[in-house]
Order: C-alpha cells, then structure tokens, then sequence
C-alpha cells in the first residue's frame, strides 16, 4: 500500500448500542425489539473532534440513574474515559470526559465496593495497572492504588464473598493471567496461573456474567482480527490460587447491524428498574467521505509539517553562512 493510499484508506468507525430486556438469559435466545440508545458519530468529520472510537462501554445503576461509561478516542490523541447517564423517564444525557490521563486510558470497568466507588480501566501505555476512585461522581476520580506493575490488557476484577479479589489482566503476547489480593487496593499477587492463551479467550470483553449461579466470562475473539466477536467461557472453579473454564458455546442473538458489521468485542449487563440493559460495542465502516476528509487533514499537516521543517533548514544556513 502507498503512502497516498494509507491517507484515503476506508477506516473503521466504533459505536455502541444499548438494549432492553427482560432476563440476561434472553441475551442468548430472544432478539431485542430496538435500541434503547445509540452512541456514535454519523456526521460529517470536520475537524480533530471526531469521534472515531466510542467503545468498551461499562453500565453501572447508581442513584436512581443508569450510567454508561465507555472509551473515546479520536485520529489525533490517545484514549479518555467518557459517560452518560439515563434518566428514570429514558432520556440520556452526556456528561463529558470524565478521565483523562497523559497515555491511553480504556475499558473502564466500574463497581461498588465497601460502600465506595471505583473504576479499574486499561492503562497500559503507563506499564501499570491503576485503580481510581470517585470523588465526585460521575464526574471527578482520583488515582488510588496502583495494583500490578505490568502492562495488562483489559483488566477485569471480580470480588468475591470469601473477602478475596481477583484480577485477571492479558499480556501483550495474549497470555490472560491471574492476580490476587485480600482487599481491593492491593498489593496483588501474580499467581503464576496461566488462564489460558488461546487467542479466541485471552482478552476480556467485559464484567464477569452471572446467570443463576453459573458465571461466565465474556472473552474477545482475537483469531485472525481484532474484535471479531464476543465468545462467553463458562467459569467452573474459581478460587485465590485457580481457574478454570471451558467455551460455553453461546453466543449473542442479536440481529445484524451496518454499524456491527465489521465486529464487537464488549458486552455489560446492569439491571435497572424492571429491565436488564445490555450495551455492547461495534465495529462498522465509517462513511467514505469521512476516510477522504481524515485523509485531506492528514496530508495538509504534513504538508505543513514538511515546510516548517523546511523553512527551518533554510534559517539555519542563511545563518550558519553568515
């Protein structure tokens, strides 16, 4: 491929889709009836603002509201972790970026514990993985805990009722492993326990699943392309020092969409009200006039960029010459 043909490239366009239902098992068997709530770009890409990536959403009810919690990213910075909440009369309102940090943020995995509230969300640009907690939510948090030091890929936590919590976190060469600790603001330990490194299950897609008592891991299916599926692995033990799981053979019924097509690789269910809401992610192709207009942005900067350089050369040998 050609430097030109790599500017005009037609690109991908993450979205999410919120639904409703009636029992999480129905996500398995019973088709939505419609979207319950849509997040994604559908216009024109007219400057650095476009939205690119809205992806890996997170639902978490609190005070009477439904909240929606998911990463941004556009062509020209790195990852930050935005939100939206639903008022009890179905509106939606947005509430903005909520954290920022200077390296890609993601994933951002938010639950209750102890009467406090937290976010665990992917930050392996910063070789860590670091827990914050709400100081005013939904919108302030502040770094409390930094849990492991290693560049995990989706960090999931599960708390358990025996007052131990794992952590299960990917490596960059897809190995999904597990760390314990005995309170949530660790230290964890790296327990030496390989989940497994089959690349259609080493990466999370989401909070551990609980349907009558049965748990299930819903895994990113990486085999040939990123975020080619959601697969869910059935959890039959699990413990501080083990586990152990087996594909489930479920999948998703959920009727096709444009904004789907090309892939998900997250799914979050939270209870709300009288209905379950599931939100998943998308993968789809972004409009052909927004890859040119991406494609034009980036040939004028570095058109630019040349004749600064350029310009610079030329002042530093009209003075060197002097």
């Amino acid at each position: 491929m050609t430097v030109f043909q790599s500017l005009f490239e037609n690109r991908d366009l993450w979205s999410i889709g919120v639904y409703r239902y009636d029992r999480l098992e129905d996500i398995f068997c019973v088709p939505p009836v419609a979207l319950a709530h849509f997040h994604g770009e559908s216009g024109l890409r007219v400057g650095k603002n476009y939205q690119s990536v809205a992806a890996d959403p997170f639902l978490f009810a609190h005070d009477g509201l439904l909240y929606l919690f998911y990463e941004v990213k556009t062509d020209h910075a790195h990852g930050t972790i935005h939100a939206q909440s639903m008022l009890p009369d179905g509106r939606w309102q947005v509430h903005g970026p909520v954290l920022v940090e200077p390296f890609h943020l993601s994933y951002p995995q938010v639950f209750a514990l102890g009467g406090r509230i937290f976010m665990l969300p992917e930050a392996a640009q910063s070789g860590t993985v670091r827990l914050y907690e709400a100081e005013d939510f939904p919108s302030r948090w502040r770094h409390c805990s930094t849990l492991i030091d290693s560049p995990l890929r989706d960090p999931t936590v599960l708390a358990t009722r025996d007052d131990y919590i794992l952590v299960l976190g990917t490596t960059a060469d897809y190995k999904l492993k597990l760390y314990h600790a005995d309170a949530i603001e660790g230290p964890f330990t790296d327990l030496g326990f390989i989940v497994t490194r089959d690349r259609r299950f080493a990466r999370g897609a989401g909070g551990i699943l609980n349907i009558y008592g049965q748990f299930l891991r819903p895994a990113q299916d990486c085999s040939g392309s990123y975020g080619k599926c959601v697969n869910f692995q059935c959890i039959t033990k699990f413990s501080s020092y083990e586990w152990l799981e087996h594909p489930s053979g479920l999948n998703l019924h959920i009727p096709p969409a444009r904004w789907r097509s090309r892939g998900s690789h997250h799914i979050s269910c939270e209870k709300f009200g009288d209905s379950l809401f599931v939100a998943i992610d998308g993968r789809g192709p972004d409009r052909v006039i927004n890859s040119w207009l991406l494609g034009i942005m980036r040939l004028a900067e570095k058109c630019c960029h040349e004749a600064s350089v350029s310009s610079l050369k030329s002042r530093c040998l009209r003075y060197i010459k002097k």
